[in-house]
């Protein structure tokens, strides 16, 4: 019996880190107490307890960890669902606030848009700035401005490059957010709502800094406020963005996005703002005004440049080139809806030197056969005259 213990005492000793059977017989054959028969139950050590509790408790932390993680998102992935629910609905109304650390710059404006077509109500410091509806079907080259206050409605021409970035979009946001990676943050309440954080951090880089931050309804998955804030590189001021209130589900009516003129309105065309960009950017690359504002201009500024993108070996400035492809075709928009178009400036210059009288460059009508004319002055500056008062 002793050679016997001894030879199982020997086997639990080498391997002391895994209590086996050796180890439960040497206990059972040590205990005096025990009859012979009936043969005595199975007893652990405390010591061979604490290792199985040990065990169990780790093999259960990482099963528990396993089958959370399978039902827990990654951040993008968590987003891009979000992002996804959002793109399937047709319809939103929200709250936006623009704003810059300057105090240049204080802009409220309550949107709704549905299918392509939008209206927003805007305000500054709480006073009202007008009503402003983009409408791709019932306009597709032109957007209403509307101001109650004067009873004057102005249509704009589209600028088609920015109305395709769409930045007042929410979605937009959304996208630009997840392209540049998305992390988590804590936790939030935000209006009464259980809230998802999620931010992203542009790299400084040489045109400035970006950060966006969302807040997602726990229940819904959808946004509940969307944050943008960017410096742009060389200057001091900061500019935040704020959208909120969200309603993505909003009750439609058809008439809010009428791009027909109120009764009693007076309505004109403001060709003149996209053509003095157009001609601003020519004049200060090229040296002197183009022969003519269509497309040959057009053509020809671009190629220009292309050349100085080569010298310089940066990339074009797009924004540049999307100003002018916006001035240059004011002279098409007004030949489609008959308004006079006229054009003075080939070969002179943009100058606002005061020792110089302004030479007029351009005349456009108000208004199809208004007889009145919005005039660009070579210092920038404009007037309004009847067509008698033109050569």
């Amino acid at each position: 019996m002793s050679k016997l213990l001894e030879q199982l005492e020997h086997l639990d000793r080498a391997v002391p880190e895994a209590p086996g059977f050796a180890d439960s017989i040497v206990d059972v054959l040590r205990d005096k107490t025990l009859p012979a028969t009936p043969r005595a139950p199975y007893r652990l050590s405390r010591r061979r307890f604490a290792v199985a509790a040990i065990a169990a408790s780790i093999l259960i932390s990482v099963t528990f960890m396993f089958a959370l993680s399978a039902f827990t998102l990654s951040p993008q992935r968590a987003f891009g669902q979000m992002l996804k629910n959002v793109e399937q609905l047709d319809s939103v109304q929200y709250s936006d606030v623009a704003q810059d650390t300057s105090g240049h710059s204080n802009v409220d404006r309550r949107t709704i848009a549905t299918g392509g077509r939008r209206r927003s109500e805007l305000k500054a410091e709480g006073f009202p700035l007008g009503i402003f509806v983009h409408n791709q079907q019932a306009s597709p080259d032109c957007d209403l401005w509307i101001y109650p206050d004067k009873k004057r409605a102005e249509f704009e021409l589209v600028d088609q490059e920015r109305e395709a970035l769409e930045d007042e979009n929410p979605v937009a946001a959304l996208k630009k957010l997840m392209m540049t990676g998305v992390k988590t943050a804590p936790d939030e309440n935000y209006a009464g709502k259980a809230a998802r954080a999620f931010i992203s951090a542009e790299p400084e880089s040489a045109e400035g800094t970006w950060v966006r931050r969302v807040l997602v309804d726990k229940k819904t998955d959808l946004p509940l406020r969307i944050e943008i804030e960017s410096k742009i590189a060389g200057q001091k001021a900061t500019f935040r963005q704020v959208m909120d209130q969200f309603d993505w589900h909003p009750t439609i009516n058809e008439s809010t996005f009428s791009t027909k003129v109120p009764a009693g309105f007076a309505v004109t065309y403001d060709l003149i703002k996209p053509l003095s960009h157009a001609l601003d950017f020519y004049a200060a690359l090229c040296g002197q005004l183009p022969r003519d504002c269509g497309a040959d201009a057009l053509k020809a500024f671009r190629k220009k440049l292309d050349e100085q993108s080569a010298a310089d070996g940066r990339p074009i400035q797009t924004g540049v080139f999307w100003d002018a492809e916006w001035g240059f075709s004011v002279q098409s928009f007004a030949a489609k809806h008959q308004i006079d178009f006229r054009y003075y400036g080939a070969g002179k210059t943009l100058s606002a030197d005061p020792g110089k009288s302004p030479e007029r460059i351009a005349a456009i009508e108000t208004a199809p056969g208004s007889k009145k004319y919005d005039v660009l002055l070579s210092d920038f500056s404009r007037e309004r005259v009847d067509r008698s008062q033109l050569p």
